[in-house]
Formats: structure tokens, C-alpha cells, sequence
């Protein structure tokens, strides 16, 4: 009867552990979706700010010749959607030359007393300024859309530290209810190799995480970007950065940075994802599936997308920025990426040695010669992959 009631007891035990472990873990989750949330706002945010900088840059010609047809069809290009409330361009004056508004055409500059976030860069013609173009964001409109985007992903990522919260808890229980599992649990603390080790020299707001990064570009860009008006690129880019933003974050992926034609996305973290590789592969066909059923409609820069994708082990951290922080990383596999997609050819994906292991019974593939990986690097071998194939017994 005594052992009885101490199993009994056990169990009761092992059960208020699990349920305290639970909401530990449902409170963590919260909080996980709310930092993921703040992620996604600045990147709605760099966004807006990378359309901020095309518009400058397109604006310099027109401004100067007193062009207000080409500066007011730029505004308009940079107006629609993400929380914008209006775009404004004036001139070394202050006077406004176009605007979202056409009644502020003509007028000195003054605030819109809309209120949200004002981004604004300065028109530079041979290092001078010539003017000021002006952003305003919604960030009520922006949070809302970040709360909204972040709303699955950050549901699967709670269910599954959920899954393996409960998973714990049974193996606690089963523990206490076997003998010497005091003993076992202290061996299993004090046993594990290198801990104190791992963690010596590394800065706390510091880890070493295994990611996949999927680097995405458009192949001959400089010629179309010399061949296009400003308006019309600037419009052409959005919706590739849109499309594949859009896919990155729908499959659980961080938007790294954006940099001129190209876009770097990061599976792993800051969000800890175990299938970090196989969401950054179905997340590089599907950037390419809606880019080429986008391109029916004209933009023909949507089919000339190439993608390479890497995985390893980088170094991350958050930097400090204004009242919040960004991720970053240091790793060689984001320059392994982007060796990655210049091997690629137009509309193609091609990914590591690496990431084909991982995801070998997931997808068919064509070898390709051994690349050259960059400082510090030796080959390896890439592979072109040709589709995802599905099947019963895949995951």
C-alpha cells in the first residue's frame, strides 16, 4: 500500500509539474508571437524605406528639369497599400512639387497632421542636395498587418513547443515513477559534455544557430534598370520584394535585409524552427511559382528571379534600434548563398550539399559542377533543383 500511495503521489506531482511547465510555456509563446510581430513591423518598415530611397533616386532628373508629371506618377507608384499614408516630394525650397495630395502641389511644406510615422531621405544630385522626399506610415495600419501576418506562423511555433512541453511532462512522470530517477536525473545534469565550455567567452545576447538562408535576386538587372523609367522599376521591384517577403515570412522565415535587386531571407532564427531547411526550400518554389503566374500579367523582371540556398551553423545576436532591436548574423553561408545564385540561371533554384542531405527524399535535383565558394572556402557541390515531390511517406 505504501508503494501505492507514493506512485500515487508521484504521479500527482509529475502532474503539477507538467501543468506549471505548460503555462510557462503558453506564457513564452505569447511572447515569442509578440517579438515576432515587432519583426515583422520593421520589415514593413524597411520596406517602406527601401521604396523611400527608390523614389529619391528617381527623382533627381525629374525634380531638376521641373517635371511634375514623372514626380507625381513616381509618388503614385509609391502610394497604394502598407499603411502609407501619403508620399511627398519638394524641392531645395521646401515647396512641394508632387504629392499624394494634388492640393499641396505648389505649397511650402508643412506637416499633414495625420500623425503615425514620417520617414523622409534626402534628393541628391552630384552629392547636393536638391530636395526632400517624405513618407508617412499608418503604424496602427502596420501593426494591425505584422498582428495578422504573424498570426499562423506564430500558432504553429506555440503548438509545437506545446507538443514538446507535454512530451516533458510524460517523460517526468514516467521518471518519478521509476526507481533511482532521482539519481538518473542528477547523472543527466551533471553529464552533459562541453556546457560550461559552449557557453564560456560568448556574449549572453549571443548564440551559435543552424540556419538556412535563401538568397534571392534578379539576373540582369543593371541593363533593365537602365532601359526602364524610374516609375516603372521601382513598381516592378515591389512586387518581386512582395511576393518573396511574402513567402519567406508565410513559411516561418525572417527577411534579413534587402539590398539593391536582391533579398536575403534566414530559417532558423530567430524563430528556432527544427524543418528550418525544408521551409526554406518550399518557400523558394513557391516564390517562384507566384512570380511566374505574376509575370502573365507583363512584368517580365518576375521570371528573371534566381535563388540560391545554404545551410550552417552563424553566429546571432540582436542589435540595439531606437526603443527595439534587430537581428543579426555571421556566418559564411550567407556568401555560400549568393555563390549559390549566381550559379542559377534565370527562374532557378540552386541549393548546397548541405541542404540537398537535408531534404534529399523531398525533392528531385540535377547535379552541377562544383562551385566556387568564396574566401575561406573551399567547393562544394550544388545542385539544381528541378521540383518538390510529393508523396505519402514524405514529409
Amino acid at each position: 500500500m505504501n508503494a501505492i500511495a507514493q506512485r500515487n503521489a508521484d504521479a500527482r506531482l509529475a502532474a503539477i509539474v507538467a501543468g506549471v511547465v505548460l503555462s510557462a510555456v503558453l506564457v513564452a509563446g505569447w511572447a515569442c508571437r509578440h517579438r515576432f510581430v515587432d519583426s515583422l513591423y520593421r520589415e514593413k518598415v524597411r520596406a517602406a524605406e527601401f521604396t523611400l530611397d527608390l523614389v529619391a533616386a528617381g527623382s533627381v532628373l525629374p525634380l531638376a528639369a521641373e517635371d511634375g508629371l514623372t514626380l507625381n506618377s513616381l509618388v503614385k507608384g509609391a502610394s497604394p497599400g502598407e499603411g502609407r499614408l501619403f508620399v511627398s516630394v519638394s524641392d531645395a525650397g521646401g515647396v512641394v512639387r508632387a504629392d499624394t495630395d494634388l492640393s499641396r502641389v505648389g505649397s511650402p511644406w508643412k506637416e499633414t497632421g495625420k500623425g503615425g510615422l514620417e520617414l523622409s531621405r534626402p534628393i541628391l544630385f552630384r552629392e547636393k542636395p536638391v530636395g526632400t522626399v517624405r513618407l508617412g506610415l499608418s503604424t496602427e495600419r502596420l501593426r494591425a498587418d505584422a498582428d495578422r501576418d504573424s498570426f499562423p506562423a506564430a500558432w504553429i511555433l506555440i503548438a509545437a513547443i506545446l507538443c514538446a512541453a507535454a512530451a516533458g511532462g510524460v517523460a517526468f512522470a514516467v521518471a518519478r515513477m521509476s526507481p533511482g530517477s532521482a539519481d538518473a536525473v542528477a547523472g543527466s545534469r551533471s553529464g552533459l559534455p562541453g556546457a560550461a565550455a559552449e557557453g564560456e567567452g560568448v556574449d549572453p545576447g549571443t548564440a551559435r544557430n543552424p540556419v538556412t538562408v535563401l538568397f534571392a535576386s534578379v539576373k540582369g538587372f543593371r541593363s533593365f534598370a537602365d532601359a526602364s523609367l524610374p516609375d516603372d522599376l521601382m513598381r516592378n521591384l515591389k512586387e518581386i520584394f512582395s511576393i518573396a517577403s511574402r513567402n519567406v515570412l508565410g513559411y516561418g522565415g525572417y527577411v534579413e535585409k534587402y539590398q539593391g535587386e536582391s533579398l536575403t531571407g534566414v530559417f532558423g532564427a530567430p524563430a528556432d524552427l527544427a524543418d528550418h531547411t525544408r521551409r526554406a526550400v518550399r518557400a523558394a518554389v513557391s516564390i517562384q511559382k507566384a512570380l511566374q503566374e505574376a509575370a502573365e500579367n507583363g512584368n517580365e523582371l518576375l521570371r528573371k528571379v534566381s535563388i540560391g540556398i545554404s545551410t550552417g551553423v552563424v553566429l546571432s545576436g540582436q542589435v540595439p534600434s531606437g526603443e527595439t532591436s534587430s537581428p543579426f548574423y555571421v556566418g559564411e553561408i550567407f556568401d555560400e548563398a549568393a555563390s549559390l545564385n549566381r550559379a542559377a540561371r534565370e527562374g532557378e533554384i540552386v541549393i548546397s550539399r548541405d541542404v540537398y542531405q537535408s531534404v534529399q527524399n523531398l525533392v528531385a535535383v540535377e547535379p552541377l559542377p562544383p562551385q566556387g565558394a568564396g574566401v575561406g572556402r573551399g567547393s562544394w557541390e550544388a545542385f539544381r533543383l528541378l521540383r518538390i515531390e510529393e508523396r505519402k511517406n514524405r514529409a
